[in-house]
């Protein structure tokens, strides 16, 4: 293998558009590493499977992943905002089994698109309340009901025959902040890290996950710089947790990781990282020929070892989508589990025709998920004879229900609320992700902002729920 070939196995590029441009067709041709599809470049299943189709048919040996955890983060239904629960839902319901089924019958949709790692479980604890890039994405904030949705969520893929990646190493639960946004250093000490946010990772390690993904996460008793790209955290990974699969980076266009995509990408290879994601942005001829330049100075000058990156390749090569080692059971619980993962605050008012208006908040930040729309698509959907209003576009007082995303981080959500509830209080809050403490009865929290959840509360304000 050339050291051009071996560079460029070591990145994972995302594109634009429904089909995969000229300078990714050529990177693939020269030994891409991967590629990392997002909602932009998906229209439908049978779409999606002529990419990856494609993906393979250039580069046999590159991998195509995708985050699909469920909940809001969803690649594959865009459209509704995940067709499968999120992690909070989950964590809340606590029924391992239906997590490992779940996973998957998930996992069978990605495997049937062609995919070949699926970018979670989120093994993060939901332990920091300041920190929004957490939130429903993750089980829950006690490491054992974590670990043991982690674990089923990485078998139940597996059974699909599709690799998992936990993430982020060694715990973004453990930060105040956003890493696409920030530095995010650990607020919990080495030694809570250890015994708490540790946890999950080697249950996942010990359910034989396929990799995992270091976060721009500091721990300032491990070192100054973020785990993606520490060698002595990811030495910790390898030996403490005897991890000997791949380690897949965050993305190092992300502003945690503290330098440009050049030198992250080469501080990830040196550190001990197999696979780099350079970001959501799609790379042109001349940054990918900047970032292989970068690598080979690296090696020139020493900061990067031969033997570090034969390394790497042995591991890319020694990778293998796991085979379907069960009939995977495609009975659909998913709308049981949206229902089940409902809870009410206070009395609300009940009966057909209950909803006439809704007000569907609009977060004052999405993180980049892509949710306003999605969630305006799904109570259209649930309630189809209500007049649906996005607050910002008309006043609507007289709402039945307001539903709000994560309100617990978004003030403005909560104002909207008490406008309304001003002029109508028993209008009703369907929260969709984590709620905020000032709202006040009535509230139902979903856990969840697709069409599966509207259509349970639909239900069960309609009085249909089984």
């Amino acid at each position: 293998m050339t050291t051009d070939r071996s560079i460029l196995g070591s990145l994972v590029a995302a594109f634009d558009g429904l089909s995969i441009p000229s300078q990714i067709e050529e990177a693939l041709a020269g030994g891409l590493g991967g590629v990392v599809l997002l909602a932009r470049n998906v229209e439908t299943h049978d779409q999606l499977r002529e990419v990856t189709d494609a993906i393979h048919c250039h580069n046999p040996q590159a991998l195509v992943m995708v985050d699909e955890e469920g909940g809001a983060v969803s690649r594959l239904d865009r459209v509704t905002g995940g067709g499968f629960p999120s992690a909070q839902a989950l964590g809340f319901i606590d029924d391992p089994d239906l997590t490992r089924e779940l996973a998957a019958i998930r996992g069978g949709y990605l495997r049937a698109c062609g995919v070949d790692l699926c970018l979670a479980p989120v093994a993060d604890l939901r332990r920091q309340p300041e920190n929004p890039v957490v939130g429903s994405r993750s089980f829950g904030e006690d490491s054992e009901l974590v670990a043991r949705h982690v674990k089923a969520t990485v078998v139940g893929t597996r059974l699909a025959g599709v690799a998992a990646c936990v993430k982020h190493f060694p715990g973004h639960g453990a930060t105040d902040a956003d890493s696409h946004e920030s530095w995010a250093t650990a607020a919990a000490s080495e030694a809570a890290i250890r015994r708490d946010h540790l946890i999950p990772f080697r249950t996942a390690v010990d359910a034989g996950v396929e990799a995992v993904m270091p976060g721009h996460i500091v721990v300032p008793e491990w070192d100054a710089r973020p785990a993606s790209i520490s060698s002595k955290a990811l030495v910790l990974l390898r030996a403490e947790l005897s991890f000997d699969g791949l380690i897949v980076s965050d993305a190092v266009d992300m502003a945690g990781v503290g330098s440009g995509v050049e030198v992250a990408t080469a501080d990830a290879i040196a550190a001990g990282a197999d696979l780099i994601l350079l970001g959501n942005r799609e790379p042109d001829q001349e940054t990918i020929e900047s970032i292989v330049a970068s690598i080979r100075d690296a090696l020139a000058d020493g900061f990067l070892s031969r033997e570090r990156l034969r390394e790497a390749a042995y591991r890319r090569a020694a990778f293998g989508r796991p085979p379907v080692t069960a009939e995977v059971r495609l009975e659909d619980r998913r709308a049981e589990a949206a229902r089940r993962a409902i809870s009410w605050h206070g009395e609300a008012i009940r009966g057909p025709s209950r909803v006439r208006t809704v007000v569907v908040a609009r977060p004052s930040w999405t993180r980049g998920l892509e949710i306003d729309d999605n969630v305006t698509d799904s109570v259209r959907a649930a309630f189809p004879a209500a007049r649906v209003v996005v607050d910002g576009e008309e006043l609507a007082s007289d709402a039945d229900l307001i539903v709000t995303n994560d309100s617990a981080f978004d003030p403005t959500q909560v104002v909207l609320v008490a406008r309304i509830r001003s002029t109508k209080p028993s209008t009703l809050v369907a929260e969709t992700g984590l709620l905020a403490g000032e709202l006040t009865p009535p509230v139902v929290q979903l856990r969840g902002a697709s069409e599966l959840s509207m259509l349970a509360l639909a239900r069960e304000l309609e009085g249909t729920s089984p």
